[in-house]
């Protein structure tokens, strides 16, 4: 298997580089990756359990790289509603770090970047969905976006390292996205071993959108010069999220199994 991690870790690397570190154990990189934006930082997070026991570590390497975190502000709701992202972009506004910290799941990443897009240019945050519309804006106001380094905490969305952030209006129930390269998070961390306490329902319900996710990117990709290498990436990440989703199921504590899925849904 460690040959397959190898391929798969490759895949990656020709679209992420050295910006992004996964694996198990990798915790203790995320001072590092912080450190090569800014050195105060505002830490949003989400709690759920066994969260602390990367939390620590975290604030130990964040220490040790001369990282010091301004403060703390709780990650989003389900599906990032817009009114935590705006209580996101009021901490980050009040705070004025030099990096934004995510430590959360999709929601909160997505809501995260968002809040950066608030910060630097202001709401309402229905000016930004679509595609490529904070980089227009960017470009006639000469703002800049806070880096922001994202540590994933699920097997599911990417968000981490996509250009996507979606946003929810609870009163209605719709769903909106901002599309665009802008928001990309500078950085991202995604430390496997997180992962193994989440319940089995997650864990499905994260496989199976990380497997929507592929076939949506490779679809996107038909007639492009690069569809050959996404045959490649979507044919490993299925290929892992069908034969390691019921191993986990069955033995959450399967490390394999875990690192794959992390491996497939990236």
């Amino acid at each position: 298997m460690s040959s397959r991690f190898d391929n798969a870790k490759s895949l990656i690397a020709q679209f992420k580089g050295a910006d992004y570190v996964s694996g198990i154990g990798v915790i203790g990189e995320g001072g590092r990756l912080c450190a090569e934006l800014g050195r105060r930082a505002l830490l949003v997070r989400d709690r759920f359990p066994g969260a602390e026991a990367f939390l620590e570590p975290l604030a130990a390497s964040l220490s040790a790289a001369g990282v010091d975190v301004a403060s703390v502000a709780a990650g989003a709701g389900p599906n990032a509603p817009r009114e935590d992202v705006l209580r996101i972009a009021e901490a980050v506004s009040a705070v004025k770090p030099e990096a934004v910290i995510s430590f959360g799941g999709g929601s909160t990443i997505d809501a995260a970047k968002a809040a950066c897009v608030l910060d630097a240019m202001g709401g309402p945050i229905d000016e930004y969905f679509g595609a490529g519309l904070v980089t227009k804006k960017l470009a006639e106001t000469g703002a800049k976006l806070i880096p922001h380094l994202a540590i994933q905490t699920a097997a599911s969305s990417s968000a981490h390292l996509t250009k996507y952030s979606n946003i929810t209006d609870v009163k209605t129930g719709q769903k909106k996205l901002i599309v665009d390269e802008a928001i990309v998070p500078q950085r991202a961390l995604f430390d496997y071993g997180v992962t193994f306490n989440a319940p089995a329902s997650l864990t499905v319900d994260g496989a199976l959108d990380g497997m929507s996710h592929v076939l949506e990117v490779l679809l996107g990709a038909v007639g492009k010069p690069y569809y050959g290498l996404m045959e490649k990436v979507a044919a490993e990440a299925l290929d892992f999220v069908f034969g390691m989703t019921p191993r986990v199921v069955a033995d959450p504590s399967d490390a394999e199994a875990r690192e794959a899925l992390g491996w497939a849904t990236d």
